[in-house]
């Protein structure tokens, strides 16, 4: 395994040369980097010369610059393009990865996968003297699959169990290739531009692989402009996310059948993420515009879909019947009554 990671930055020095310096402590010395590519998205001052000199030391380093800025979704597929490695990591420049990274980067090196997928912390549950993701549902998904450090092959149920974890673009070592031939890309949006690879990943991968190791602790500061903090407008373009999604399901799965069991999780994740987003929103004109952009998107999934992925949706909705009101709720406009999150 040769590994290249891609850390999109904008206007974070600190955040940058913290998570290279958890880089440098964390990976291995047996030459398993093959590049870090460090993506600076229009910074007003360019990273590579706000960044202390002794955070740039020990690391293979490459870098790449947007004039201006355009959103991590596109400097991450510029990293993509520059990726020379077998396998690509996508980090956040504002976490830090944890020395279990390099623990699971060993154990994958004679492993054979379209992706790997691991745990994390969050600094909100570290202060607390908790660990594990922030979200409970995350928490819960993870127990219930209880796969140990050492990575393990998912069975097709543990795959259309787990992938209704929250999406974060550092959760995964992908095989560079598996992304190219199956032309998987970061959508090119403000927010939520992890939720098309995530799924895409999942829909698309014959060898999924699996460890327990958490890699990468979430720093979320409460009170700084991270993309986590965001309540507003700007919200809305997770329907291009979800659109390109279901555009994939559909195709997927009218030529493999099997691809529309991810009908079921994907519609459960999102009415979660609806649901979460609506109670981020502060102004009440941008929950009526988000309730009627949901209301266009399941209807037009339930009437486009081809049998396989009808079948596997209706099915979907009829075993749970809380998930079927919930989704009554949001395609009918909110006329259905509220079903219990």
């Amino acid at each position: 395994m040769k590994l290249s990671i891609v850390i999109p930055v904008h206007d974070d020095a600190e955040g940058l040369a913290r998570m290279l310096h958890s880089l440098q402590q964390a990976l291995p010395a047996q030459g398993i980097l093959a590049q870090v590519i460090v993506v600076d998205d229009g910074s007003p001052v360019p990273m590579r010369q706000a960044v202390p000199a002794c955070a740039l030391r020990a690391l293979p380093l490459e870098w790449q610059r947007s004039p201006q800025a355009m959103g991590a979704g596109h400097a991450r597929n510029v990293g993509l393009t520059c990726a020379i490695g077998s396998h690509v990591l996508f980090l956040d420049a504002d976490d830090t990865v944890t020395p279990a990274l390099g623990d699971l980067l060993v154990a994958l090196e004679t492993r054979d996968f379209d992706f790997a997928l691991f745990a994390h912390d969050d600094s909100r549950r570290l202060a607390q003297g908790a660990t594990g993701a922030d979200e409970a549902t995350d928490r819960a998904l993870w127990a219930d699959l209880a796969v140990g450090p050492a990575p393990q092959t998912l069975t097709p149920a543990q795959a259309h169990t787990i992938c209704r974890i929250s999406n974060y673009p550092w959760n995964k070592v992908w095989r560079r290739d598996f992304l190219r031939q199956r032309s998987i890309a970061y959508t090119e949006i403000p927010l939520h531009n992890d939720i098309e690879p995530h799924w895409a990943g999942f829909i698309e991968a014959d060898r999924i692989l699996c460890s327990g190791q958490r890699c990468v602790i979430h720093q979320v500061a409460p009170h700084r402009t991270q993309l986590t903090n965001r309540r507003g407008a700007e919200r809305l373009c997770v329907f291009r996310a979800l659109d390109a999604v279901a555009a994939r399901l559909q195709a997927r799965s009218a030529w493999q059948p099997d691809g529309a069991l991810f009908a079921g999780p994907f519609l459960e994740f999102t009415l979660r993420l609806l649901d979460w987003v609506a109670g981020l929103l502060d102004d009440p004109a941008d929950r009526a515009e988000l309730q009627r952009h949901a209301a266009l998107f399941l209807q037009a999934f339930a009437r486009q879909a081809p049998p396989a992925l009808a079948r596997a949706t209706h099915d979907a909705l009829a075993a749970e019947p809380g998930l079927a009101l919930r989704f009554l709720h949001w395609a009918e406009g909110g006329r259905a009554r509220d079903a219990a999150p």
